[in-house]
């Protein structure tokens, strides 16, 4: 005799079609998000260089995409130029950032928005959430990662450039390492659970959400 109940055999086929769509929709988002990922970048290298560039202008230069990377210009004043001279010369190497290790949250989101069962208008419209969301925090990453390398790598011309910065090290430190650690894979996945709120309860409850055409 099958005592199964109708409503926990529903989930049951719920859950399992989700995680099966899930499995396949993850490998495919993050081979798109690699193939994909100099148009990617783009938005948050325009957002960099308006940050850095925009507010210490003597102290940044552009930053612009370089494949899935992005080289930021960085103006150092030389210490042996202004030893031997009176030239105020300026040397402005390129640093090259990737983005994509603050980003590896983007193609697990639109996975998971991809299997859940949602319209395609819904889906869309979670998907643009999620990138406006994962080009926030590939900025946090990326502008955080200079500030550090500066303060800790750099020397001298990096120290002289943060005092302009004007930001302490401790908070650059706690910020940067929240930036790496926490924020790439916490925060989309509760961005997925909000976004998809009703299809999880229903999935707790054993009263899963019917699937949106």
């Amino acid at each position: 005799m099958n005592t199964e109940s109708p409503s926990s055999s529903t989930t049951d086929v719920s859950l399992r079609e989700f995680m099966l769509l899930a499995l396949l929709w993850l490998p495919l988002a993050f081979v798109f998000w690699f193939l994909f990922s100099p148009i990617i970048v783009g938005p948050t290298a325009m957002i960099v260089d308006w940050v850095l560039a925009g507010f210490w202008p003597d102290q940044f230069g552009a930053s612009i995409v370089n494949g899935h990377d992005i080289d930021i210009g960085i103006k150092m004043v030389l210490a042996e130029v202004a030893a031997q001279s009176t030239d105020s010369r300026v040397a402005m190497p390129v640093v090259t950032y990737n983005p994509l290790i603050y980003g590896y949250g983007l193609p697990m989101l639109v996975g998971l928005i991809l299997a859940a069962p949602t319209s395609l208008t819904q889906k869309s419209i979670h998907i643009v959430v999620g990138f406006l969301v994962v080009t926030g925090i590939m900025v946090w990453g990326v502008v955080f990662e200079v500030f550090k390398d500066l303060s800790h790598k750099m020397g001298e011309p990096g120290m002289a450039i943060m005092e302009h910065v004007d930001m302490p090290a401790e908070l650059i430190a706690f910020c940067y390492q929240f930036g790496y650690l926490m924020f790439p894979g916490v925060i989309p996945a509760i961005l997925w659970v909000l976004l998809n709120r009703a299809f999880i309860e229903g999935l707790v409850f054993g009263q899963p959400a019917a699937k949106s055409k």
